[in-house]
């Protein structure tokens, strides 16, 4: 138990120290984000920037210190840590059983969230029980910067400072994702991670503003939001055809440009470079033909599922 929370409390000091060197480096960039950003506040001021820290801090500890304590029982966490040592080694292509009610089977296995986290197991690459403390460090990690995100969207929405802090601090302990930290769902919580990028940069200004190289970058963080879990995926690919819906409804031409022609670009090239491989084509042919590994399971009625789904979040 000590040594899991020295590690702990050395992770934390670091990361503070960490944002408190970048945070002197704010009144430096002031005068870029003038000239670049085109009225976008990208910078909040210092003290807020504290607040944020603080909330990012507390949040990592509450995930590190449940994921790394002795008692705490895991299903999915070994799986991940060789996850992320085979994509050291040179494969991303992963398929992973579906449950009996979506037919059973093999289905891609996106590998966004292992590609974040390989660089460090590059450097430290030991025994299997240091890479699932890695991996599961990483991944709190992640999940913790989604509070600092959290912030900036609703910042950028309008919302006062007190209220961004306080709908960020509702992200400390979600139960959702506390309940796939607890299960070994990390592919689940990273996904999240990878999309809300995406989030934060149509939030931080139009895309008719953002140039051309902010308009690569979307398409880079949309490339990387469609690498994480499927789930997440398709929440997302949602919320861009929302917001394409409502660019087309205001007639915002240019914005309605970046979005179409970033957005197919992204899906063209995660299409052509993953989910055309090989090994998965044989896939979607099996499904295409109606062929799943268990036969079709009866579904409960829509008011026992609601009431299992309200149950996992109380």
């Amino acid at each position: 138990m000590l040594p899991a929370l020295v590690g702990l409390a050395v992770a934390c000091w670091g990361l503070a120290l960490l944002a408190w060197l970048s945070i002197g480096g704010l009144a430096g960039l002031r005068p870029w984000q003038g000239r670049a950003t085109a009225g976008a506040n990208l910078l909040p001021p210092a003290r807020s920037v504290g607040a944020v820290l603080a909330l990012v801090l507390l949040a990592f500890a509450l995930r590190a210190g449940g994921l790394l304590h002795p008692q705490a029982r895991h299903s999915d966490h070994l799986l991940n840590a060789n996850n992320v040592l085979e994509v050291v080694l040179g494969k991303v292509y992963f398929t992973e059983g579906l449950p009996a009610e979506s037919g059973g089977g093999q289905a891609p296995y996106p590998p966004g969230t292992y590609l974040l986290l390989a660089p460090a197991l590059t450097m430290l690459m030991s025994d299997l029980q240091r890479r699932v403390a890695l991996v599961q460090l990483g991944v709190a990690l992640l999940d913790s910067l989604v509070v600092g995100g959290l912030w900036l969207v609703l910042r950028r929405a309008g919302c006062g400072q007190r209220a961004a802090l306080l709908g960020a601090a509702l992200y400390l302990v979600p139960p959702p994702m506390m309940a796939s930290l607890s299960i070994g769902e990390y592919a689940n919580v990273g996904g999240q991670a990878l999309a809300l990028p995406v989030v934060a940069l149509l939030a931080l200004a139009p895309l008719q503003h953002i140039g051309r190289v902010r308009w690569l970058l979307f398409v880079v963080l949309l490339c990387m939001a469609l690498l994480g879990h499927l789930g997440v995926t398709i929440s997302l690919v949602a919320l861009l055809a929302a917001v394409w819906l409502l660019t087309l409804l205001r007639r915002q031409g240019a914005t309605l440009l970046a979005l179409t022609t970033g957005g197919v670009l992204a899906a063209a090239l995660i299409a052509l470079f993953y989910y055309s491989a090989p090994p998965f084509v044989t896939i979607y042919q099996q499904r295409l033909a109606g062929a799943t590994a268990v036969a079709a399971v009866p579904v409960a009625p829509l008011h026992e599922r609601l009431f299992g789904v309200l149950s996992r979040l109380v």
